[in-house]
């Protein structure tokens, strides 16, 4: 609620809003009392003067959506969900690669929102901003403007750093996707109706619409361009960098899995690191490669997919515990022992989550809840992890 009303105070100002509309209010009466007391000729000037402050304003009042303390997403989620989703984030000042904090431009500790000069907007749902023309484009196609931010160098600088963050996928050709493209892509991935979007995963929607995208443009690709790219990913320096740095096809990270199996690509030990990729979306690149390769093949990626659920939040969690059914038990339950009790000890109830949620996919008990002459405090952390896993709706 207090995330709200401080973007509403900012952007709404109420008390300054009501004073100018009451200023208006009796301005306008005025006019019209001076006009009505001319009789015909003040008619004409009043029906002239209406066009005009009509022709004026239609703009803003059709473009209702881009005002407000959330801008067009609030208008579709609504009042009362919209102050629901921001209530349980806490937000900071954004620091900038160089190191630098940016006071205009603050972001969710969850990532899922960035606000500027009082107004929120859900990052993984913004697609890109463009600055010629100072319009936010979101993943559905649909654009707003007038945001009076849009102008200010320090703050531009900072949404490029933010939103090219989460733009996991860069065009084969093209810099920026056509509006055609995003439109089909949103509508091939998401079939429910926009206000309940603000139930979604947004993390997965975004990832699938990054795929489907890829996959728009990759068919509209030259076909020599789009093969010689497929080639690249046969060699380690090719398929490393596209690995860490982009959402790829389920077709591509089956060409790097074959040709690690062929023998072409001959290290992959280094290659699963977390820090290595850019972003959370790129992660899923990873835990698909381990899925493909399959074990014994993926083994040097086995602590890497135990990072991968240290949050049961992240968009890759559901695919890693996936790909970790396939190991066998003899190998994942020592890990499970090992990580658990240092869960315990850190108090990181995500991660405990992340395990409990693995141990019962895979038919196990772990120690914390099959050692009940133990310290007490162990059947609480239990207790914990599974309260978070149930919240995510996992059981």
């Amino acid at each position: 609620m207090w995330n709200f009303l401080k973007g509403f105070w900012k952007t709404e100002r109420p008390i300054f809003s009501l004073f100018k509309l009451g200023w208006k209010v009796w301005i306008i009466i005025m006019i019209v009392g001076v006009l009505f007391s001319m009789g015909l000729v003040g008619y004409i000037a009043l029906f002239f003067l209406a066009s005009h402050l009509f022709n004026k304003y239609e703009d803003k009042l059709k473009n209702g959506k881009e005002m407000g303390t959330v801008p067009y997403w609030g208008r579709i989620f609504g009042l009362k969900q919209t102050i629901r989703l921001l209530s349980a984030d806490k937000f900071k000042p954004y620091v900038m690669k160089d190191g630098t904090t940016c006071q205009k431009v603050q972001v969710s500790e969850s990532g899922r929102w960035f606000y500027v000069n009082g107004r929120y907007y859900p990052t993984n749902l913004v697609h890109r901003f463009e600055h010629a023309n100072s319009k936010l484009i979101m993943i559905n196609g649909d654009s707003i403007k007038n945001q009076m931010w849009l102008d200010d160098p320090v703050v531009r600088k900072a949404l490029d750093e933010i939103l090219y963050s989460k733009k996991a996928f860069y065009n084969y050709e093209r810099r920026n996707s056509a509006i055609a493209d995003i439109q089909e892509a949103f509508k091939n991935v998401y079939k429910g109706k926009l206000p309940e979007m603000s139930k979604a995963d947004w993390d997965e929607l975004r990832y699938r619409w990054e795929q489907e995208l890829a996959d728009i443009e990759a068919g509209k690709t030259e076909r020599s361009n789009f093969n010689q790219r497929m080639r690249e990913l046969e060699t380690d320096k090719g398929a490393k960098k596209e690995l860490f740095g982009r959402v790829l096809l389920d077709q591509e990270i089956n060409i790097i899995s074959k040709a690690i199996k062929d023998g072409r690509i001959k290290e992959i030990d280094g290659w699963f690191d977390i820090s290595l990729f850019r972003n959370d979306i790129c992660v899923i690149n990873g835990v698909k490669l381990a899925k493909c390769l399959g074990y014994p093949e993926n083994a040097s990626a086995l602590e890497f997919l135990f990072q991968c659920i240290k949050d049961i939040q992240k968009p890759y969690f559901e695919e890693a515990i996936n790909t970790l059914e396939q190991f066998p038990e003899e190998d994942v339950i020592p890990l499970i022992e090992k990580y658990v009790t240092i869960a315990h000890e850190e108090g990181d109830v995500l991660f405990g989550a992340g395990l409990l949620y693995l141990s019962k996919r895979i038919g196990y008990e772990i120690s914390l809840k099959r050692d009940s002459s133990g310290d007490i405090k162990l059947e609480e952390s239990e207790s914990e992890f599974e309260k978070m896993v149930l919240a995510q709706g996992k059981m």
